[in-house]
């Protein structure tokens, strides 16, 4: 009790109608998308390295807009992880993801590029998986028949 007693009191204020939505990000507009400071630089280079991207992009509502470049942000970011990060259900999921954003008027050629280039690396990864674990097998097998024969000999000596 002593021990309570010493310790300093904290107050709990509240600030009556402020929650975490009211609160408002500061967003800056790039090419017609309004996005977090952050990510300024990759969509302006988006648009620098592929022009046409939202040519066709048909969205009026800034906020469809602002999901949809986010959206499309994170598929990039998937899509440029390492191989042996990436599984055959994130690139089915980014599939989806590249149909989603074509469908919505995005020109992702290059994209749909990548993916297809991702999942061919994939399958061969995995057939290459598959040939190391047969041939890890087979390797075992004659370390087996090696000291068999390798026993016998000794005996015929």
């Amino acid at each position: 009790m002593e021990i309570l007693r010493l310790l300093p009191r904290t107050e709990v204020i509240s600030v009556p109608n402020v929650s975490e939505e009211s609160i408002p990000l500061r967003t800056l507009e790039v090419i017609g998308f309004h996005v977090l400071p952050s990510q300024v630089q990759s969509v302006r280079l988006i648009f620098e390295r592929h022009p046409e991207a939202a040519v066709e992009f048909r969205a009026k509502n800034q906020h469809l807009r602002t999901t949809y470049i986010i959206f499309l942000l994170s598929l990039i970011e998937t899509l440029y992880q390492p191989l042996q990060e990436l599984s055959s259900e994130d690139l089915v999921e980014a599939d989806i993801a590249l149909t989603y954003l074509k469908d919505a008027g995005f020109k992702v050629d290059w994209l749909e590029n990548k993916l297809d280039l991702l999942k061919a690396r994939k399958e061969k990864e995995k057939a290459c998986e598959v040939r190391v674990q047969e041939m890890e097998v087979q390797l075992h097998d004659l370390k087996h028949k090696f000291e068999i024969e390798k026993a016998e000999l000794v005996v015929c000596n």
